[in-house]
């Protein structure tokens, strides 16, 4: 079995500027994720720490995100991360 590891930075900044447009977050984010950032003090914080999660997965699987699209970064009740798929990109 092969593990791989996916990394990615991004600037705070960016994602703010990126999410003055709605259509940016409405491809990028689910409409719960834009729920819960609402929510938060800093939402533009949550936001680029949720891209930069998304984006190292997809480098953790060597394809990118041909084939299926990152639908949302779910918590479950005990706190543990997991990630809804999507088929199509």
């Amino acid at each position: 079995m092969k593990i791989f590891v996916g990394t990615d930075l991004i600037e705070i900044e960016r994602i703010k500027k990126s999410c003055q447009s709605r259509r940016f977050c409405e491809r990028v984010y689910s409409e719960k994720e834009l729920t819960l950032f609402s929510q938060k003090k800093n939402p533009y914080e949550s936001m680029a720490a949720n891209w930069a999660a998304k984006e190292s997965f997809a480098k953790a699987l060597g394809t990118g995100v041909e084939g299926f699209a990152l639908a949302a970064l779910i918590w479950s009740l005990r706190g543990m991360r997991f990630w809804r798929l999507k088929r199509g990109g």
